[in-house]
């Protein structure tokens, strides 16, 4: 960025004010972060969580300063009938690590989960169903390997030794020696990757201190888990349109807290947000996407975790 800007300077004051507005413009560049010495703090008040069914609640807030949109849902994953589900469950004829993209709101409806988030990082991205994705990190499906841990990030672990709980560590502590895969011992059976730790213990918990994308506004999916592993609270805050500036790792942390998640990492953000959330016999998608700066248009994402409650 400094060349560009170094040789923008030999060009007409014309020239140069049409690229200063070009850049202001754009809303992916890390130039253009609105509020950034603002940080978007939870109530004193405690959430107004509503029920979605008898394992599940959400709450949506809204904030007018910073603008921003956050939609949480909290599971009971000691209620009875409630089921993890992972997409995909099972890697592509491409091998290991290799899937086909689908959309969250997709993956719900076909395995009627009541809510669903995007879960790993990946590459390519685009809102086309059925292309080839490359997964980042640990993907595990009801005990079959998708794809292999990714030692740099975090990881959330569920249904460990046979029981209704989750746990989030560090994919680099997943002994993949073992079959099943076991972490400290402690066998699993679903798990996907995100990026990395926001909260741990209660207390906000920024992995590698410095990382620009810590501290600047994007969208933001997370996944959180109670002190007992008995409940998850998923997070998907909304970015990049006017209504809603995206949140930082930070307000991330604190978000999680005040919807009582004792640990929490952030997953794939930015264009990749998306829950889906099954009310009135309907499934639809919660938030506002932003797939390549278009409001409204949802990306065909790597990999997905939803739950499911059986009739």
């Amino acid at each position: 960025m400094q060349t560009e800007c170094k040789h923008a300077w030999i060009l007409s004051g014309y020239s140069r004010l049409a690229i200063l507005v070009v850049v202001f413009f754009l809303g992916g560049c890390t130039l253009f972060q609105p509020y950034k010495n603002v940080t978007a703090y939870p109530p004193d008040s405690e959430p107004q969580w509503q029920d979605i069914n008898a394992s599940a609640q959400i709450c949506r807030i809204h904030l007018d300063y910073p603008p921003l949109n956050i939609h949480a849902v909290k599971v009971d994953l000691q209620a009875q009938n409630v089921n993890v589900v992972v997409y995909p469950p099972a890697p592509s004829e491409a091998g290991e690590g290799i899937t086909l993209s689908k959309k969250v709101s997709t993956f719900a409806k076909e395995n009627n989960c009541f809510v669903a988030v995007n879960a790993n990082p990946f590459a390519p991205s685009s809102a086309i169903e059925g292309e080839l994705r490359t997964i980042k990190g640990i993907c595990v499906a009801d005990g079959i390997v998708v794809s292999p841990p990714d030692e740099h990030y975090a990881a959330v672990l569920l249904n460990i030794d046979g029981l209704k709980t989750a746990k989030l560590v560090y994919q680099s502590e997943i002994d993949t020696s073992t079959v099943p895969w076991t972490y400290q011992g402690n066998s699993f059976a679903n798990a996907v990757g995100g990026f990395f730790f926001a909260l741990k213990d209660g207390e906000v918990y920024i992995d590698r201190p410095g990382r620009t994308a810590a501290t600047e506004r994007h969208p933001r999916t997370a996944i959180g888990v109670s002190k007992d592993g008995n409940t998850v609270i998923l997070v998907v805050i909304d970015g990049r349109t006017s209504e809603s500036v995206g949140a930082t790792e930070e307000e991330v942390a604190l978000w999680m807290r005040y919807f009582s998640a004792h640990d929490a990492i952030t997953l794939d953000g930015g264009g990749s947000s998306a829950m889906a959330i099954l009310l009135n016999g309907t499934i639809n998608v919660e938030n506002i996407p932003v797939n390549s700066t278009i409001p409204g248009v949802e990306r065909a994402v790597a990999t997905s975790i939803g739950f499911s409650q059986e009739e």
